[in-house]
């Protein structure tokens, strides 16, 4: 706690009177802080065995990456084991390192994800919407081309769609403006731009 107050202040309320660790020098406190997140993941995992799910680690900075990379060696130690997602194309230099470092050491076993057919996308749909019928094609064939079969993809352009109103609950039943009309965000980038600006 006394080091975590450091990065989260609003802690503090539910320890009164205790008060953060002296600041040491940069690098020692970055150990202190990797020793302190991996004590408390330890002693989560003391109970009973622990898996911690990070999303979207191609976006990490490097700082990040170490502390995973940190923390991995740790956890094979104690119970605890990691499920970490990245997506490929997004292989920056220090991703591809950090990911040749968890394999040199053996700490990580890799399942690649492929993406979804024009089926599949099909089957997502109708379960999202709760559909008893198939997706009409060219709004099916207008997701599959923007989105390639990436579920998160889908996933995002769909909340957008639904937010700009573009798909609507009428009643109990999902429409959706014809497809001509459909304001489609045409990247993981855009998708999510157009939610927060909504």
């Amino acid at each position: 706690a006394p080091e975590l107050i450091k990065l989260l202040p609003d802690l503090a309320s539910f320890f009164p009177g205790l008060t953060p660790t002296l600041q040491l020098e940069p690098e020692q406190e970055k150990r202190r802080l990797f020793d302190a997140i991996c004590g408390l993941l330890s002693d989560l995992a003391a109970a009973q065995p622990l898996m911690v799910a990070i999303e979207d680690v191609h976006w990490a900075d490097d700082v990040s990456l170490e502390f995973l990379l940190y923390a991995a060696r740790q956890a094979q130690k104690k119970g605890t084991f990691f499920v970490i997602t990245y997506r490929e194309g997004d292989d920056v230099a220090r991703l591809s390192r950090w990911l040749a470092a968890l394999d040199r050491e053996r700490l990580v076993v890799e399942m690649r994800l492929g993406r979804l057919t024009r089926e599949d996308v099909n089957l997502m749909l109708q379960a999202i919407f709760e559909l008893g019928r198939p997706v009409h094609g060219t709004f099916l064939d207008a997701i599959y081309l923007v989105t390639e079969g990436n579920a998160f993809l889908i996933e995002e352009v769909l909340k957008s769609l639904v937010q700009s109103g573009c798909i609507y609950l009428e009643g109990d039943v999902w429409e959706r403006k014809p497809v001509e009309e459909l304001s489609i965000p045409r990247s993981v980038q855009d998708a999510v731009a157009r939610r927060v600006e909504g």
